[in-house]
C-alpha cells in the first residue's frame, strides 16, 4: 500500500492543490493508498508536501509544492500508469497540455496562495493551524519569503491573465473531447494535474477572484470538478491516524466561513481582482531632492574643472597671446579717449620719400646723401595744417602697420634736418 503524505485537508480537499493533484491521480487510477496528514514539510520524509511512499522508495526533495506533486505522480505512473491506454496523438496532445497546465496555472494558483494577503491568510490557516504558537505564524512566513524570491521579477497581472486565457483553452478541449475527461472517455495524467487548479479556483477561499471569476465564466470547468467528485471522491481515503479527521472537518467549516468574507474581495490586489489600474506616480521624498541637488553640483564641478584644463592647460588657448590682445585692445582705447578729449586730429602718412640733394657750392660736408625711407605712421601733434611742413603726400598706410626699414635707422635730428632743404624742389612742395 502506498502512503500519501499530504496537508490535514479540509472537507472540500482545497486546503493544498498540490496534495490533491497526487490524490486525484491514485483515484483516478484507483490505487491502494492511505494519506497521512503532516502539520508541517519536516514530517514527509522527501522534506516536501506532498510526498507518495510506496515501499521504502520516496522521490527527492523539490523546491515547490507543484514540484513535488509532479515527482509523486512519476512514482505512482510507475506502479498505476493512466496514459497506457492513450493513442500516440493523445500522447503528443498530453504533453502539450501538461506544459500549458504547468506553466501557466502553478504560477498563478501558488501566487495567490502565497503572495496575496488574503490568499496567504486562508491558506496558511487551513495548513498551519495545527503547529503551536508561535511556529503557525513563522513557518508561513518563510515559505512566502521564499515563494517570493522565485516571482520578485514577475509581475502578477501577466500571472492572472495567462491563466484565465489556459482556462478558457481547457474548456474548450474539454468540450471537444467527447467525453467527461480532457483526452476522452477516460481518465489520465492531465486530469489529475488539472483537477488539483480547477478544484482550488471553484472552492478555495484563497484562490484569487479572476481566477475564480474565470471559472464560473465555462460551465464545463464546474461541470468536470463534480463530476470527479462524484465519480472518484465518494468515499472517504483511509487515514493513518484517523483521530486527525475531526480537526479536519473544524478547519473545513472555517473554510467555509471564509469563503462568504472572501466573496467581497476584500484584501487582495488589483490585479487578483481581474483590475488593471495604472500605478500612481511615486511622491518626490527628501532623499531624492537631495540626490539631485548633489547631482547639479557635481556636474557643475565637472564643467568647472573641464573650462579649466582647456584654459589653463595651453594646449587650446594661448594664455599669454590672449593677454596681449586684450591689453592692445585696452592701449588703442586709451589713445582714442585721449584724440577726443584734447580735440587733436592724428593722420596716418605712409608712402616712400626720395630725396636727394647737390649743391657743388655747398661745401661737402654739407652734402647730404640719398635717402629712402617708408615712413608707416607720422602724427602731426599740436600743430595746424598751415604750420605742418610743405610735403607732397604719397600715399597712406594703416596706422596698425608699424613698420620701419634699414633706411629709418638714421637719427631723427638728421632726417628733420634734411626737411628744410627739401623745400627747394617742386616736387617736394605744397
Amino acid at each position: 500500500m502506498a502512503t500519501l503524505y499530504a496537508w490535514p485537508s479540509t472537507s472540500d480537499r482545497t486546503a493544498s492543490p498540490a496534495c490533491s493533484q497526487v490524490e486525484a491521480y491514485l483515484r483516478l487510477a484507483e490505487a491502494d493508498f492511505q494519506i497521512q496528514a503532516c502539520s508541517s514539510v519536516a514530517r514527509s520524509p522527501s522534506g516536501q508536501l506532498p510526498a507518495l511512499e510506496y515501499e521504502a522508495d520516496v522521490p527527492g526533495q523539490e523546491r515547490s509544492e507543484f514540484g513535488a506533486a509532479r515527482a509523486s505522480i512519476v512514482l505512482a505512473s510507475k506502479i498505476w500508469d493512466l496514459d497506457t491506454k492513450l493513442a500516440v496523438t493523445q500522447r503528443s496532445e498530453l504533453l502539450a497540455w501538461a506544459s500549458l497546465v504547468e506553466q501557466r496555472l502553478d504560477a498563478a494558483t501558488e501566487y495567490s496562495m502565497w503572495l496575496e494577503p488574503t490568499g496567504f491568510a486562508e491558506h496558511a490557516k487551513s495548513t498551519y493551524q495545527q503547529q503551536p504558537f508561535p511556529l503557525n505564524r513563522i513557518l508561513p512566513l518563510i515559505v512566502r519569503r521564499e515563494v517570493a524570491r522565485r516571482y520578485v521579477d514577475v509581475k502578477p497581472e501577466t500571472l492572472y491573465t495567462d491563466a484565465c486565457a489556459a482556462l478558457k483553452a481547457l474548456a474548450d478541449k474539454l468540450r471537444s473531447s467527447g467525453g467527461p475527461y480532457l483526452l476522452g472517455t477516460k481518465p489520465c495524467s492531465l486530469d489529475a494535474f488539472f483537477f488539483g487548479h480547477a478544484l482550488f479556483y471553484k472552492s478555495s477561499p484563497a484562490a484569487a477572484p479572476a481566477l475564480r471569476e474565470a471559472m464560473s465564466k465555462h460551465p464545463s470547468l464546474s461541470e468536470y470538478v463534480s463530476y470527479i467528485q462524484a465519480h472518484h471522491f465518494q468515499s472517504a481515503a483511509p487515514s493513518a491516524q484517523p483521530e486527525q479527521q475531526g480537526s479536519a472537518s473544524s478547519r473545513g467549516a472555517t473554510g467555509a466561513s471564509g469563503t462568504e468574507e472572501a466573496s467581497a474581495n476584500a484584501g487582495w490586489s488589483d490585479a487578483a481582482k481581474g483590475q488593471r489600474k495604472p500605478q500612481p506616480t511615486p511622491e518626490t521624498t527628501a532623499a531624492d531632492r537631495e540626490f539631485r541637488r548633489k547631482s547639479w553640483w557635481w556636474l557643475g564641478g565637472a564643467a568647472a574643472t573641464l573650462m579649466g584644463y582647456i584654459l589653463l592647460s595651453g594646449q587650446y588657448i594661448d594664455v599669454g597671446q590672449l593677454a596681449q590682445i586684450l591689453s592692445s585692445e585696452q592701449d588703442e582705447e586709451e589713445e582714442e579717449g585721449e584724440d577726443a578729449e584734447e580735440g587733436e586730429d592724428e593722420a596716418y602718412l605712409g608712402g616712400v620719400v626720395v630725396g636727394a640733394q647737390q649743391q657743388q657750392d655747398a661745401p661737402h660736408s654739407h652734402r647730404q646723401p640719398p635717402m629712402v625711407a617708408q615712413c608707416t605712421r607720422w602724427t602731426a601733434a599740436r600743430r595746424s595744417p598751415g604750420q605742418m611742413p610743405g610735403w607732397h603726400v604719397l600715399g597712406f598706410m594703416s596706422g596698425d602697420q608699424l613698420l620701419w626699414t634699414e633706411a629709418l635707422q638714421v637719427p631723427i635730428l638728421e632726417v628733420l634736418h634734411m626737411i628744410p632743404s627739401l623745400e627747394s624742389f617742386n616736387w617736394f612742395m605744397s
